[in-house]
């Protein structure tokens, strides 16, 4: 599973799942003895990592991308461990399409973008 975060567009995601993430970082960090995550930090992990946050597009394509490298047939993004705003998405929803208009539409960008 990976962490992540739908908004309309890319900046408005982005904006909405920076302060959980971070919090989640801290707590967490402070029990491992991290430093705290910084905002460079995240947006690289959203850029080149396993955080999927962004818009419906800019999810499934990441996420189609990351089926493709690595030959596996599902991806699911899972909010449960950082406490992403609500909108996050379970792996039931993206994996099975269910419940929102925008969790089927993310589930049709990604059978497009496969």
């Amino acid at each position: 599973h990976s962490p992540g975060f739908i908004a309309d567009t890319d900046e408005q995601a982005r904006k909405a799942a920076w302060p959980p993430y971070r919090a989640f970082h801290h707590k967490v960090g402070k029990e491992r003895g991290w430093p705290p995550v910084t905002h460079a930090q995240y947006i690289h992990e959203i850029e080149n990592g396993s955080l999927y946050v962004g818009s419906a597009e800019t999810v499934a394509q990441k996420i189609a991308k990351a089926m493709k490298k690595k030959a596996i047939g599902i991806k699911a993004i899972n909010d449960d461990s950082h406490r992403l705003p609500s909108g996050s998405y379970t792996c039931a929803q993206v994996c099975m399409g269910i419940s929102s208009t925008e969790t089927k539409r993310l589930t049709m960008l990604l059978l497009r973008n496969w």
